[in-house]
C-alpha cells in the first residue's frame, strides 16, 4: 500500500506505527502496542525509539529477558549511529524529516490560543480615544506573542515527550 496515506503520513512510515503503539502503551494495552512497534521495526530495523518502546512493553508485561535483549539492541544501534546519545538514529531521522518539524499540531494550537487571547484582550482593554492607545495595543500583542511561546512549549512538553 505504497500510495495509501493516513493524515498526510504514509502508512509505510515507521513513525506512524510507533505513535500508534504509544497510544496503546499509554492505555496499558502493552501486547497491542508491541504489534505496532514490531511493524515500525519491520519498516525500519534501525528505529531506536521503537526498539526502546518494545523493551518497555516487554518490561510492563514482565518479560524481562526480552526487555534486556531490546535494551542491548538499543545500545548497539546508538553506537552504530555514531552518537551514543542519539534517541532516533540516522536512518529514522532521514525518513521522517517532517515528523520532527516545529510546525506540528502543537504549533497551531498554541497560535490559536495566542491569537484568541490577543483578540480578547484587545476587545476588553483597547480604547482608541485614549492617549497612548497604540502602545497599549503593542503591549497586548507582545503579551500574546509571549503567551504563544509559553503555550507552545507547554504543549510540546506535554504531548511530545521523548519516548
Amino acid at each position: 500500500m505504497a500510495g495509501s496515506h493516513y493524515r498526510g503520513n504514509s502508512v509505510d512510515d515507521p513513525v506512524v506505527w510507533k505513535i500508534s503503539g504509544n497510544k496503546f502503551f499509554k492505555k496499558g494495552l502493552y501486547g497491542i502496542a508491541l504489534r505496532f512497534y514490531a511493524r515500525a521495526i519491520q519498516l525500519n530495523p534501525d528505529f531506536i525509539e521503537a526498539w526502546n518502546n518494545i523493551g518497555l512493553s516487554f518490561q510492563k508485561l514482565g518479560r524481562m529477558d526480552e526487555a534486556r535483549r531490546c535494551n542491548e539492541k538499543v545500545k548497539e544501534l546508538r553506537m552504530r549511529s555514531g552518537n551514543p546519545l542519539d534517541p532516533v538514529g540516522r536512518a529514522t531521522r532521514v525518513r521522517t524529516a517532517w515528523s520532527g518539524s516545529l510546525l506540528n499540531d502543537n504549533f497551531w494550537y498554541a497560535l490559536c490560543i495566542a491569537v484568541l487571547s490577543g483578540i480578547s484582550l484587545t476587545i476588553l482593554t483597547f480604547d482608541p480615544a485614549s492617549p497612548g492607545s497604540f502602545q497599549v495595543l503593542a503591549f497586548i500583542w507582545g503579551f500574546s506573542f509571549v503567551w504563544f511561546v509559553i503555550a507552545y512549549l507547554l504543549l510540546q512538553f506535554i504531548f511530545n515527550r521523548p519516548e
